[in-house]
C-alpha cells in the first residue's frame, strides 16, 4: 500500500493502481478526518487495472455515481456507502 496526499493505493506488478481506498471511517483509523467533497470524478473510469474502489462514510461526497465506473471490467469490489450519492450504480452486472 502506498499512499498520496491522504490517498491510500496498491499498484500491481507493472505500476498499474489496482486498488484505491478513500474510506472516512475515523472508528478503524482509515483516513481519520478526511475532508472530500463534491462530485466522483468520471476519471476513475479509465482505472482499466482497478479491482477495488472504496469511497465511503464521506458525507459531502455528493452528485451523480459516474457512467464511467460501469466501464471497469475488473472490478470485484465498490464501495460508495455513507456518501450523498444519487442515481444508480452503473452496469452492475460486471461485478
Amino acid at each position: 500500500m502506498a499512499g498520496v496526499n491522504g490517498w491510500i493505493f496498491l499498484r500491481n506488478s507493472k505500476g498499474r493502481v489496482v486498488r484505491i481506498n478513500l474510506n472516512n471511517d475515523e472508528k478503524k483509523g482509515n483516513l481519520e478526518g478526511s475532508k472530500l467533497k463534491g462530485n466522483i470524478s468520471s476519471l476513475f473510469g479509465q482505472l482499466e487495472e482497478l479491482i477495488y474502489l472504496r469511497i465511503a462514510c464521506n458525507v459531502s461526497v455528493s452528485g451523480p455515481i459516474p457512467e464511467s465506473l460501469g466501464d471497469l471490467v475488473k472490478l470485484k469490489r465498490l464501495y460508495l456507502n455513507g456518501n450523498s450519492l444519487g442515481g444508480a450504480i452503473p452496469n452492475p452486472n460486471i461485478w
